[in-house]
Parts: structure tokens; sequence; C-alpha cells
């Protein structure tokens, strides 16, 4: 402690002479000192000054909205957000009555807009923890799913999480964590780059399976669990060119119309006009293409053409700046001055016209825009549709589908594009827990995660009908509230259940078949819309029961 105090002291040093020097002060009700340290034995804690006043140490402290305590075991931190959760979620309860409260479709936007950005912030650090600090965060997601679907109290948990299309929090921090790993890969430089892509202290965690997992370990596992790992992820860089000095490139969208209530004869008139307009430039057609996973792109003029294979997993929207790219190549390798640039991506014209530089390739693109109009030559962006009969963009669409069949190139492509390899192996692991549900009621008409609900605007019917899918309700399910025994269909002596009255009772076998004719209850609930299966409820004499 004696050298930690020492060397600590010495920086401290340091800093005040530079605050001195330049107008800056220290606060000292906010300035604290603590001690990270696992040790279980007394030890005595630093005295460090700063401005002649001793530092006061504690035993945890809020930095950046994290609370971080000396055994950095964030039970505190988890505490704090629980109670904060907690009055968040009394906004939900408010709105949520089963007769008139609000939609679910709004209560979920409400829970994802006031709820789930707290419990994500800061979750890659905490969710390190262990795991029966964070189960404490657990009945905060299930008791907002439950509020915004009106579903019964006994719902099983992961029918809320699948009919919600809500990812579990486990994953959901799994997911976050992975997709922050992914960002590092593009920030070599940034410091927490080496902690999590060098293997430190491999021995000590292979020995200690109980021990916390670092993040870098976390990322191994889901490696040998089928996760794959990025590669070819392009580097982030800092714009050469002032903002204030950029020359925006100029975009044509004088063709921009609605295109499902416009001709391709309509469209092709109006792309001469626009031919005719610009008739002394020289015309290049540019297009990407995405096939089974393989994607290419070609930029093409009337004597020349480049194609270009992108590693697989870029996105289309990758492959259309990459053909844009490639197109300003033509134009400098060309002797004319005057270029008329056809792309039928609307995302990418708008994001270079907006000079948006988050994705690397549109900074490419600005700063090769920039040299060509220094030598110059005028460059002109326009967009035209596709697949309405225009020749030029036929033949660069015939290319980008050629340039799939090519080898890969060692083209680094945007972090953002590998995000889709995240995504399939957090819902891979969704699926494969919801697989394991046996004996749950939704899963019959619900086998697949991630898809969305059917919306019904009216609240009252809304949550009838959700509690017949998940079901679980008054009518069936209530003895377990009132530790009565189970309910028992009078008629056919069987367990009173939403799939036996919807199917298999005798006493609604006349009414049913005028109702239903399928005979399975999957097919009742893909075929029949909400209204109907809830009027055989109120034909029967049920509705209200539920």
């Amino acid at each position: 402690m004696q050298t930690i105090e020492r060397k600590l002291q010495e920086c401290l040093d340091k800093i005040e002479k530079w605050t001195n020097e330049n107008g800056f002060i220290l606060s000292k009700t906010k300035t604290v000192c603590i001690h990270f340290c696992k040790k279980r034995g007394y030890h005595h804690d630093p005295q460090l000054k700063i401005n002649n006043n001793t530092i006061p140490v504690a035993q945890q402290t809020k930095y950046l909205g994290m609370i971080l305590d000396n055994k950095l075991n964030f039970k505190p931190h988890i505490d704090a957000l629980k109670k904060k959760c907690q009055k968040a979620l009394n906004i939900l309860k408010i709105i949520s009555h089963t007769n008139w409260g609000a939609d679910s479709k709004t209560m979920l936007l409400l829970y994802r807009a006031i709820i789930r950005p707290k419990l994500d912030y800061g979750c890659i650090i905490y969710s390190s923890t262990r795991k029966s600090y964070l189960e404490k965060l657990k009945p905060i997601q299930n008791q907002a799913l439950r509020l915004c679907l009106g579903a019964f109290q006994t719902s099983p948990i992961l029918s809320l999480h699948t009919e919600a299309n809500e990812l579990p929090l486990h994953l959901r921090w799994e997911k976050l964590s992975f997709q922050y790993t992914l960002k590092l890969k593009s920030l070599p430089e940034n410091p927490a780059h080496e902690k999590v892509y060098t293997s430190m202290y491999e021995n000590f965690y292979t020995s200690r399976t109980t021990a916390a997992q670092p993040l870098r370990y976390r990322l191994k596992k889901a490696i040998i669990e089928g996760y794959e790992e990025p590669k070819n992820i392009q580097t982030y860089t800092i714009h050469n060119t002032p903002p204030w000095t950029i020359t925006e490139p100029y975009i044509d969208m004088t063709i921009k119309m609605a295109k499902k209530q416009t001709s391709n004869q309509t469209y092709q008139n109006k792309f001469l006009e626009l031919r005719d307009e610009y008739s002394t430039y020289k015309t290049i057609y540019t297009d990407g293409s995405k096939i089974t996973g393989k994607v290419g792109a070609a930029a093409k003029m009337h004597n020349a053409h480049k194609q270009i294979r992108l590693p697989d997993g870029a996105s289309i929207y990758t492959a259309e700046l990459q053909a844009i790219k490639m197109a300003l190549e033509l134009v400098q390798e060309s002797s004319e001055n005057k270029f008329l640039i056809f792309s039928d991506s609307m995302s990418s014209l708008i994001a270079l016209k907006g000079g948006k530089v988050n994705h690397p390739y549109i900074l490419e693109i600005i700063e090769t825009y920039q040299h060509q109009i220094k030598n110059n030559k005028t460059i002109v962006l326009a967009w035209i549709p596709s697949h309405v009969g225009i020749r030029g963009n036929t033949e660069a669409d015939k290319l980008a589908k050629e340039a799939t069949k090519l080898m890969p190139s060692n083209r680094k492509i945007p972090y953002t594009d590998r995000k889709n390899k995240i995504n399939y192996y957090i819902k891979t692991k969704w699926q494969k827990l919801w697989d394991e549900q046996l004996n749950n009621k939704l899963k019959e008409i619900h086998p697949n995660v991630g898809q969305e609900r059917t919306i019904i605007p009216i609240r009252k019917v809304d949550t009838i009908f959700t509690r017949i899918r998940i079901g679980h309700s008054r009518l069936t399910h209530e003895y377990l509230l009132k530790a009565e025994g189970i309910p028992q269909c009078r008629i056919c002596q069987q367990p009173l259940t939403i799939k036996h009255i919807l199917m298999k009772c005798k006493k609604y076998e006349n009414i049913r078949t005028k109702y239903f004719k399928e005979q399975n209850l999957k097919t009742i609930f893909e075929k029949e819309t909400p209204y109907k299966i809830l009027d055989f409820l109120r034909k029967i004499k049920l509705l209200e029961l539920i």
C-alpha cells in the first residue's frame, strides 16, 4: 500500500500543478478515492491529498451513471437500478387497465422507451457479475410485459417474451455485449480493444469456473457455441478534410416519385428527359446485388466497367456505396470532365447528400469526390428506379450479379454489417430455449420466436385474445392463486383448458362446427380472425370468465 500511495500521490501532484497553471479547480465534494480489492484481510486505506485536502476513501461512488463499489460486484448498482425501474414501472401500471387501458403496441413502446434503456445502460459491465444479483432485475421485465400484454398472473415467463417479441434479459445483455465487441473491432486504438481481443489470465479463468467471466471469455465461449467472430472489419478513421470545407455532392432527385403509383413508361420518359438535360455528360450506372449471402457491386460506363465481390455478410447498402465508389474511380481514370452517375439506391444518395460519415464507404466517396472536384471535373449523382426497363441500370444489375460469382475480395466492410451474425446467433439461442418448453400452451400456435403478434386496438379485446393465445386465464388457472384443485369439464371429465373449449368439448360441439372448420389449434389462430374466436366464446357465455 505504501508503494501504491507514493505513486498515486506523485500523479496527483502533477495534476494539481497542471490545474493551477491552466486555471482549473478540482471539486472537493466530487473527488473520492476507492481501493478496488477483493482481499478479505485488513489493509490500510491510502492517505492521498490534493490542494492540501485529504481525499476521502469511499466504499462506492457513482461514475457516469454506474455505481462502482470497492469489490466490483455491482450489487449496489443493481439495487439502485431496480428501484429506478420500479418507479418507471408505475407509469405502465396507471394505463394498463384491462378494460380502458392503452393497447399492447403503445404499452410495449413505452416499456422500450422508459424502462428497457435503464436496464440496457451499462449492462456490458454489470452483466459479468453473479447470476444471483442479475436475477433481481428479471422480474422488472416480466412484470412490465405482463402489464403490456394484459396477460394473466400465472402466464409462463417465456410465453410473455415470445408473445411480446422481446428478448429475455440475459440474451439481450449478451447481444449488446457482442455488439460492443464488434464495434471495438473497428477501433484498435481504443484501450478496451486489447483487453477484449487479447487472452489474459486464461489459466486463472480456466481453473476457476465459478468466477465471474470477463467479456473476453464470454465472447470466447460464444465462439465455441457457434458464434462467428467478426473478420475483415474496416477500421474507423477520422475525416481528413475539415467538415466546413466539404463540397456537398450534387444529387439530382428529379425522377423521385411514388413507385407504386408510377408506371414503368412514366419512369422511362422522365429518365430520357433527365438524360437530355445532361446530354454533354458521360453516364455511369451503378448497382449492388446480394444472392444467398454473396454480395457483388458493379459500375458501368459505355466503354469500361468495374466489378467486385465483397466479403460474405456485407449488406446491400454497403454494396451500393461500393458501386458508387467504383464509379468515381472510373471518373478518375477517364479523360472526360463531366459525368452523370446513376444509382438506384435512395438510401445511399440521401446519406451522401446529408454528409453523414457514419459509414466508412461514405467517407471514402466524399474524399474521392472532393479530389475530383479539385481536378476540375463536374460530377452529378442522380437517382433512378430499378427494374423499370432502363437499359444502363439493367446492365449494371447484370454485372453486379455476375460479381457474386467471383472470388471474395479483401475489401473490409463496416462493423454494422456484421450485426446480422449476432442477431442470428442470439435468435438461435432464444429459439432453442423456446423449443425446450414441452408443455407450453402458446408454443403450439406460436412455434417460432421473433414474430410480431396481431395487434387489436381495443384494450379489453386485446387482453382477452392474449390470454386465449397464452392459454392462461381466470377461467382455467385461477385455481393456482386460490390453492384449489384443477378445474374439470363437467361433461367430458377432463381438465378445463382453452384448447379443450375451442376444439374438444362435447358440450359446445354443435356451436363450434358453425364457427371453425379446422381441426388444428394453430390453424384456427392463423386463419380465423380474433373477433371470430372471441365471438364463439361470447356465444357459449365464457368470454367474461377469461
